[in-house]
């Protein structure tokens, strides 16, 4: 974090983080899932800075890339892509109205889905980033999208295979990373498609439209 991010805002952030007010270096990345131990949402964001810049360096995404993002922009969206995960329901709620956030109907019963969409204001409006293409990429980590750029896909593959993700399918869908970003975009929605209905939950637009648009 210090050695990337150095904009106004980073070092105060970071003290916030560092504070009582905040829980991030000693939460849980989720309560039955990855990480359901104390310390495993901070474990989980440096996992996902590992694994993206893994995949950053590889010919085919280097490649694709050409250097268009910075190693500050890079330490932003995977280290703090979930800023938000353990930020209270009250809160969550008071950045959306503060921000003029409307949920649809499905997102005020998906509270899991919540963290991407404060996180994404969070960094905005807090850490002042400017970047559309960050402040998408922490958006849609969790949904994906139609038209994703190449950060947004990085991400959220990134999120999906992270080291510490040890979900049924996980080594399989790091092995599509391995035969491309397109193929693996597609293995990753289908699967997250198929999970939610196995379950009986309902699949975000955003996601459904990732995965017309790709298949």
């Amino acid at each position: 974090y210090t050695e990337h991010i150095k904009r106004e805002g980073a070092a105060e952030l970071l003290d916030y983080l560092c504070s009582s007010g905040s829980d991030f270096f000693i939460a849980p990345a989720s309560t039955r899932f990855h990480g359901n131990y104390p310390g495993g949402l901070c474990e989980h964001s440096i996992n996902v800075y590992q694994c993206l810049t893994e995949y950053l360096n590889r010919p085919y995404t280097k490649t694709l890339f050409q250097n268009e993002y910075s190693k500050e922009s890079i330490a932003i969206v995977s280290l703090l892509h979930d800023i938000c995960k353990d930020t209270p329901k009250n809160e969550q709620l008071q950045i959306f109205s503060e921000f003029g956030i409307i949920l649809s109907a499905l997102e005020e019963s998906a509270f899991k889905l919540w963290h991407a969409m404060s996180g994404a204001c969070y960094i905005q409006n807090i850490l002042n980033i400017k970047d559309a293409d960050i402040i998408s990429a922490v958006r849609c980590h969790t949904t994906a999208k139609a038209g994703m750029s190449l950060l947004e896909k990085i991400i959220y593959l990134a999120d999906f295979t992270s080291e510490d993700r040890d979900y049924e399918g996980a080594d399989e869908m790091r092995k599509a990373v391995d035969i491309g970003l397109e193929h693996a975009m597609r293995e990753a929605l289908i699967f997250t498609i198929d999970d939610l209905k196995q379950k009986g939950m309902p699949v975000h637009e955003d996601t459904l439209n990732a995965y017309r648009e790709i298949v």
